[in-house]
């Protein structure tokens, strides 16, 4: 399945609400990986510890918006070119697959933020 069909997939089953999650730092939920481009996790860490902070501190809608594009945008676009490593035996698939998972609850929480934020 690739990252994108899986974020999708994991969004979907959050909007379900049968995945729960607590909102916290990346660091918190995922040990660092080593890959030959180590400043991957390091953007990641960024883009979610950003993400969950606007959440956290119950931000305006632009800036919740902006989260959601960086993740749609940015973090699959990293998800990918770590995939890719992962599949050459360069390191683990299921830390990409549950990173990615992680980032679909977020982008999950950041549309009911969104859509909570503008009465809808």
């Amino acid at each position: 399945m690739s990252i994108a069909k899986h974020l999708a997939t994991v969004s979907s089953l959050a909007s379900l609400k049968l995945v729960q999650h607590a909102t916290s730092s990346l660091a918190s939920m995922f040990r660092p990986i080593v890959t030959p481009k180590p400043q991957a996790y390091a953007i990641l860490a960024c883009i979610f510890n950003g993400a969950t902070q606007a959440l956290q501190t119950q931000s305006d809608p632009t800036r919740i918006q902006y989260h959601q594009s960086t993740i749609q945008c940015e973090v699959i676009s990293i998800l990918h070119a770590l995939e890719t490593v992962a599949r050459q035996g360069e390191f683990s698939l299921e830390w990409v697959l549950e990173c990615t998972a992680h980032f679909g609850i977020l982008l999950w929480q950041l549309d009911d933020a969104q859509q909570t934020s503008v009465g809808k």
